[in-house]
């Protein structure tokens, strides 16, 4: 937390207090419990990590009187988080209203909080609550408007988390103005401030698992400045969960005996929320940690992570959305893999193909060829019996199954020469030796043909 930061802290609460001592009009802010921000009762809270809900929505209910009649005081609220450290939450609640009265009153509070700075376990944060206007409405449908500011409730509150097994205890410590800090009913009654205008609030949140169903269960015990709540939130669903409690338990045993202020009235709450998840977050808060106040169900993987870890973490919805995504593309890249393995199945298909096609060609060529040197053998047989016409026969056999025979050719040559046709016999001599130039009878028999030639030149007579 930087000057800054800590300049406008100072600045807001100095400010605070300054309205709340200069305006005279003043409205007397309902106390019902689980419609103001976090997750207590009454008192304000401070988290760590910002909530992986979208918003929140609840109704809440509460009986301060059975007797003579049964007296209720309602209300409902939206809360929602506008940034990583920004929280709003508006009520909307209808004091009780007894049959002889003939005025109906509504509060439209609004309440905001702010994360000032938050380290492992440990964060601070400061808002103002109870910032109420007040509507005021008659049988004969005359209404007016009080706007209260007097009593509203700046606040700054420390929280800590610590883990114990298979359970979280949140410790929330707090102060603040407004009805944290003395006996609203009696100022506005005599008009005058008597009592400190700064007061203490404090409170406990046990967080633990169903066994048998696995779900979070939290159990709540706070002083909220006049007196002590305790409560209790259980989920009905993943995203539904039902609250009930009492307020100013320590004057329980005179409910309906005597008469109380609102700040000392004994009530039971019931109440009722509903937590929207946040669709499609960005990369950036995917990397925050997950809010451990989020209710839904409580794994033994949860545990045994948390128990290896400084800072509790829970499956939330967020990292189940996260989660969704990576499934999704390891799926498309298995996909592609799979068509890349297919393709390249085809690819082998092809080679495989080739390579039968060559051992195929191969095996032909080595069967030609032992049919050609078959040939050849019976052409030199019957050349050497001076049977050059059958001779002749089987050297062109042989040249049908192999062309690139040397040695085909060359016995052609042979019997050329042989019968007297030294032309024929020199161009399949050269044909074998242009096939193989290494062939050494071959260029012999060519060095004797161009010699007879050459005498022949030289001595015209001669034959």
């Amino acid at each position: 937390m930087n000057y800054k930061s800590l300049n406008i802290i100072l600045m807001f609460f100095l400010a605070s207090f300054i309205v709340s001592s200069a305006q005279n009009n003043s409205v007397e802010p309902e106390n019902l419990g689980f419609i103001r921000p976090g997750q207590m009762m009454d008192i304000p809270t401070s988290e760590s990590y910002r909530s992986p809900y979208l918003f929140r929505v609840g109704i809440s209910a509460e009986m301060i009187q059975f007797d003579p009649e049964t007296l209720w005081r309602r209300g409902i609220f939206f809360e929602s988080d506008i940034t990583p450290k920004i929280r709003f939450n508006t009520s909307i609640v209808q004091p009780p209203v007894s049959i002889p009265d003939t005025l109906t009153k509504t509060q439209f509070g609004f309440h905001f909080q702010y994360l000032i700075t938050k380290f492992h376990d440990f964060s601070i944060s400061c808002g103002i609550q109870d910032f109420v206007v007040e509507v005021v409405a008659s049988k004969d449908q005359a209404s007016r408007n009080t706007t209260g500011f007097r009593e509203m409730a700046p606040f700054l509150v420390i929280s800590q988390i610590n883990r114990f097994e298979d359970y979280f205890i949140h410790s929330y410590l707090g102060l603040g103005g407004g009805r944290f800090s003395h006996d609203l009913q009696g100022e506005l009654e005599s008009g005058s401030s008597t009592g400190s205008p700064i007061g203490l609030f404090a409170g406990f949140l046990l967080r633990t698992k169903s066994a048998r169903s696995q779900k979070v269960w939290d159990f709540i015990a706070e002083y909220d400045g006049g007196g002590i709540n305790i409560g209790a939130k259980i989920p009905v669903l993943n995203n539904f969960s039902c609250s009930a409690g009492f307020v100013n338990v320590e004057n329980l045993p005179q409910w309906g005996r005597e008469e109380f202020s609102q700040q000392e009235s004994p009530a039971l709450v019931v109440g009722f929320s509903v937590d929207f998840p946040r669709p499609n977050r960005t990369a950036k808060e995917r990397n925050l940690p997950e809010s451990p106040l989020v209710s839904g169900v409580f794994t033994e993987r949860d545990s045994v992570s948390l128990g290896k870890t400084k800072t509790p973490s829970f499956e939330s919805i967020g990292q189940v959305s996260v989660l969704r995504d990576s499934v999704l593309w390891y799926k498309n890249e298995v996909f592609n893999l799979q068509n890349s393995v297919a393709k390249h199945r085809k690819q082998l298909d092809v080679y495989i193909d080739s390579i039968r096609t060559i051992r195929l060609s191969r095996f032909n060529y080595e069967k030609n060829l032992n049919r050609a040197l078959r040939y050849l053998y019976e052409s030199l047989q019957h050349y050497q019996a001076k049977d050059y016409s059958r001779s002749l026969e089987f050297a062109n056999r042989a040249i049908d199954l192999n062309p690139n025979l040397a040695l085909a050719y060359a016995r052609r040559g042979s019997i050329y020469y042989r019968t007297g046709d030294v032309g024929r016999a020199t161009l399949n001599w050269q044909i074998a030796l242009r096939i193989d130039p290494e062939f050494t009878s071959v260029k012999t028999s060519l060095t004797q043909i161009r010699n007879q030639m050459n005498q022949k030149k030289l001595n015209p007579g001669d034959k």
